[in-house]
C-alpha cells in the first residue's frame, strides 16, 4: 500500500469512523447541513436548525460559537457574522419552530479575525482553512439546552462524492412516547440519504438504522422522499433519545493498482427525546396500608420532578415525595375499610404502566410509645384503621399475644407481662393483620 493511500485512508477514517458528535437535546438544534465540505470552499455552508417545545414570549439567551481548526473560537452576532468577541443573542435570531429550516449561510465573508492594530475593526478571513470545526449553540434563560456538532473541510481530492449526502434531521415523533414493541413514526428530512451518489454495486449496503436510548429498533418503513420512517421500539427500551443513522457506502481505491475497498459513512441525526412506558416491578413491602410510606421500584419513571409521576391505587391518586428513573417514594392513600388486592398504575409523559397488584390492609400503625418497657408496663400504638371496640383489636409481640387494655380508631393500649418477649409488634383488627416495623424491647428487672 502506498504512502499516499495510507494518508488518504487515514484522513477518511479520521473523519468518518472516529467522529463522536454530540447532538441537541430537548429544545434546540443547530448544525451544518452536511458532515464534510471540499477545500477550497466553493459553496456556502448552510446552517439548519429549530427551536421547539418553548412557550411564546419565553425569554431566551442564545450563544452560538464556531471553533476553528486552530482551537480558537468565533461567536455569532446579530448580523450573523462570526467574530472573536462573545455575543449573547436575546432576540431577532432567525429561528423557526419545527420543522427544521435553513437559518443562514456560513462562508469566509462571515468569519472574522481580530484586528492587528488596537482600535481597528475585525478582519474577514480570506478563506476557511481545512480541518475540523465545531459548531456549538448554548440556550439559557427560560430553558437550558446545548447543541454541538462537528464538521470538516477537507481537500477535494480526498473526499468521495457521498459527502454531499446531507445529515438526517428529526423534526417530530408522533407520539414521543410508547411501549416496548410499539411502532413509532418519525418525521424529518434526509432519512434516505442520496442514493443517486451511491455506486449501483453498493446500493444494497445503503442502510437506515434507528436507535432509541442506544438500542437499535427495527425499521419498518421509510417513505420515498426520506421525510418519514417508522420503527419498532425494542423490547428492552428505556427512556432516552431517538437517533436516525444513515449508513452510506462508497469505494476507496488505491492510486497504484486501483483496487477497490468498500467503506461506509454513518450520518447521524439530532437526538430527539423519547419516553417509554413505565413499568412497576415491585414494592419494598409485602402489603400496604393507608398513610404508609412505600418505595415502588421499576423502570422509566420521571426523575426530574416527583410530580411528573402520577401513581394511582385502584384509581385513587397518591402523593409522590421523591423519584428516580427506577424508584418512587409514595404515600399510600386511604382505600377503604376492607382488605383487598389493589391495582397500582404509574403514568409518566402521557403513558401508563400495566397494573401491579399488591395486598391492601385497612390499618396502619405510625408509632409505638414507648419502645422500651419492663414487664407489666403498657405501651401505645398510634395509627388509623383500628376498632373502637376493644375486643376487635389484637396485639402480638414476637408472635406472642399481649392484653389490649383500651382502644380507639387511632390508638391501641396494650399491657405486657412476664411472658412477653422482645420483638416486632403486629396488630390485628377484625382479623386483618398488620405487621409493623416497631421493635419492643422488654427490659430486665434487677
Amino acid at each position: 500500500m502506498s504512502l499516499n493511500f495510507k494518508v488518504y485512508l487515514f484522513v477518511l477514517i479520521s473523519i468518518f469512523a472516529l467522529i463522536t458528535p454530540a447532538y441537541s437535546g430537548q429544545y434546540i438544534y443547530i448544525a451544518p447541513e452536511r458532515l464534510a465540505y471540499a477545500y477550497p470552499l466553493e459553496e456556502d455552508i448552510q446552517i439548519i436548525g429549530y427551536l421547539r417545545n418553548l412557550s411564546d414570549g419565553a425569554l431566551l439567551d442564545i450563544m452560538v460559537s464556531l471553533q476553528l481548526p486552530d482551537g480558537t473560537y468565533r461567536y455569532l452576532n446579530p448580523a450573523l457574522e462570526f467574530h472573536p468577541a462573545k455575543v449573547n443573542l436575546l432576540t431577532k435570531f432567525p429561528f423557526v419552530a419545527v420543522p427544521t429550516a435553513d437559518l443562514f449561510a456560513l462562508n469566509a465573508t462571515k468569519l472574522f479575525n481580530p484586528p492587528k492594530t488596537e482600535g481597528d475593526k475585525d478582519v474577514p478571513v480570506s478563506e476557511m482553512p481545512p480541518g475540523r470545526y465545531v459548531f456549538t449553540t448554548t440556550l439559557s434563560g427560560a430553558a437550558s439546552d446545548r447543541s454541538e456538532v462537528a464538521f470538516f473541510i477537507v481537500a477535494k481530492e480526498l473526499l468521495p462524492s457521498i459527502v454531499t449526502t446531507p445529515n438526517p434531521v428529526i423534526d417530530s415523533i408522533d407520539l414521543p412516547y410508547g411501549a416496548p414493541g410499539d411502532v413509532v413514526t418519525v418525521t424529518g428530512r434526509n432519512f434516505r440519504g442520496k442514493p443517486d451518489v451511491v455506486d449501483t454495486a453498493l446500493v444494497s449496503q445503503l442502510m437506515v438504522k434507528v436507535t432509541q436510548a442506544g438500542l437499535e429498533g427495527q425499521v419498518v418503513n421509510v417513505n420515498e422522499d426520506g421525510s418519514e420512517l417508522a420503527f419498532q421500539l425494542p423490547q428492552q427500551a428505556v427512556n432516552g433519545p431517538v437517533v436516525v443513522h444513515v449508513h452510506v457506502p462508497y469505494w476507496v481505491e488505491t492510486p497504484t493498482n486501483r483496487d477497490l475497498i468498500p467503506m461506509s459513512v454513518v450520518l447521524s441525526s439530532n437526538e430527539f427525546p423519547f419516553w417509554v412506558q413505565p413499568r412497576i416491578e415491585g414494592f419494598d413491602v409485602q402489603q400496604i396500608a393507608p398513610a404508609q410510606g412505600v418505595v415502588i421500584t421499576g423502570k422509566n419513571f420521571y426523575a426530574d420532578k416527583p410530580e411528573g409521576n402520577i401513581i394511582s391505587f385502584d384509581g385513587i391518586r397518591a402523593t409522590v415525595t421523591a423519584a428516580t428513573e427506577t424508584s418512587l417514594n409514595v404515600t399510600v392513600p386511604y382505600l377503604g375499610d376492607s382488605q383487598k388486592n389493589v391495582a397500582v398504575v404509574a403514568a409518566t409523559s402521557g403513558i401508563a404502566s400495566d397494573p401491579f397488584y399488591i395486598s391492601y390492609v385497612p390499618i396502619n400503625a405510625t408509632s409505638l410509645i414507648p419502645r422500651r418497657v419492663v414487664a407489666g408496663s403498657t405501651a401505645t400504638i398510634y395509627g388509623r384503621g383500628f376498632s373502637a371496640t376493644q375486643e376487635e383489636n389484637q396485639v402480638f409481640v414476637n408472635n406472642v399475644p399481649v392484653k389490649v387494655t383500651s382502644a380507639t380508631e387511632t390508638q391501641i393500649v396494650f399491657q405486657t407481662d412476664n411472658a412477653t418477649p422482645s420483638g416486632y409488634v403486629t396488630v390485628s383488627v377484625k382479623g386483618f393483620e398488620y405487621r409493623t416495623d416497631f421493635y419492643l424491647t422488654i427490659l430486665p428487672v434487677w
